[in-house]
């Protein structure tokens, strides 16, 4: 980066020719750039061409969620931490009008005070107003 930020990047394949299928390059970049929230990572920028897809960042020094829980040092985590992160998480996957659709403790990144921060939003959908009362399986099997 120019100001030598520390940044992470995310790898993804390209298109393969005659494919139409990204690996949710395109869909990440749509939900991130339109959201701004403390507990969702943040989305600094991105790079495409036909071998790969680069999604960058900002840091997050303190692994994933999973890393830490079910890693080579897994499970070393007080329960008081644990239920902040939980209520860090929930408070970001409840944001209205988005269904995240991966939630699982390695797309739970840790930033540099140990707070919790939601990525992947590949498979995320942004729904309208008129499907929020939709029940949770009408919404899953879309």
């Amino acid at each position: 980066m120019p100001n030598n930020e520390i940044v992470e990047v995310k790898r993804l394949p390209g298109m393969s020719r005659g494919s139409s299928h990204d690996h949710g390059f395109n869909d990440e970049i749509q939900t991130l750039s339109r959201i701004r929230y403390m507990h969702i990572v943040r989305l600094l920028g991105f790079y495409s061409n036909h071998e790969t897809n680069l999604l960058v960042y900002e840091y997050m020094p303190n692994e994933s969620l999973g890393e830490i829980l079910h890693g080579k040092k897994g499970g070393h985590l007080h329960w008081d931490t644990r239920l902040l992160l939980k209520l860090q998480r929930d408070f970001a996957i409840c944001i209205p009008l988005i269904l995240h659709r991966d939630v699982k403790s390695n797309n739970i990144l840790l930033d540099f005070d140990f707070e919790a921060q939601v990525a992947d939003f590949g498979p995320a959908k942004f729904l309208q107003d008129s499907e929020i009362g939709l029940r949770v399986y009408d919404l899953v099997t879309k």
